[in-house]
């Protein structure tokens, strides 16, 4: 699609969600304790997932 000042147009693609959930897993964990993120999404996959979600909305497009 042409733009109209004559530039380049890019779609970006979001960050690999496996690679942002094994940061999320490891910055958790460093924060908390050692297999603190298994536990939580064990325990309470809802607030698991909400956290996650934060994560991602938070951090995604910053990485690009």
């Amino acid at each position: 699609m042409p733009r109209p000042n004559g530039g380049a147009c890019f779609m970006v693609s979001p960050p690999n969600t496996n690679a942002m959930y094994e940061l999320f897993v490891e910055l958790t964990d460093q924060l908390f304790y050692e297999g603190y993120a298994e536990q939580l999404a064990q325990s309470d996959p809802k607030k698991f997932q909400i956290e996650f979600n934060d994560f991602l909305n938070t951090y995604s497009y910053e990485m690009v």
